[in-house]
């Protein structure tokens, strides 16, 4: 299965508003985009996540066709926070996730230049947690807002290992 990231814009919440509102995809974290939602309002947290600087948010392309999005939250310092989604349940375990994984950490290390990627994660979401620790992110500790989850980053060497 080809997968692409590009960059998101409102076009793409006629794919996504009503995906966004399976509470399925939610159980083991927290939407930033209004729920329930609308495809107004999808379009309108679409519009202007497209035009935030600080975090780049992309559309994930599982064989051309919208599947979810990933995104890195909150840059600055040389650091941002991994989020990804894959929205779409009949492409849920095709890995889909990995491949959109590293195309966005390819995205932070070579053309944002950061130093380092974090994602906080839920182990109970195995999938997720799964996908982090194949790409080398280490477990550093907890969320002090939520300490059932936990919070993982990868340095820029990290992610040359990756690479090899």
């Amino acid at each position: 299965m080809n997968v692409e990231i590009t960059p998101i814009d409102g076009h793409f919440a006629k794919f996504s508003w009503h995906l966004r509102n399976n509470p399925d995809l939610w159980e083991y974290m927290e939407s930033d985009a209004p729920v329930p939602a609308t495809l107004e309002s999808e379009t309108e947290y679409l519009k202007n996540a497209a035009i935030d600087p600080k975090n780049p948010m992309f559309a994930i392309l599982a064989d051309n066709e919208f599947a979810g999005y990933v995104a890195l939250k909150n840059v600055a310092y040389g650091a941002a926070e991994l989020s990804y989604c894959i929205m779409r349940q009949d492409l849920f375990g095709l890995g889909i996730t990995s491949k959109a994984t590293l195309l966005a950490l390819r995205y932070a290390y070579e053309c944002l230049r950061l130093d380092l990627v974090y994602i906080y994660i839920n182990p109970r979401n195995v999938a997720s947690y799964r996908n982090a620790i194949n790409k080398h992110f280490v477990r550093v500790g907890s969320s002090f807002i939520k300490p059932e989850v936990e919070r993982l980053e990868m340095t820029k060497t990290g992610w040359e290992k990756v690479l090899k």
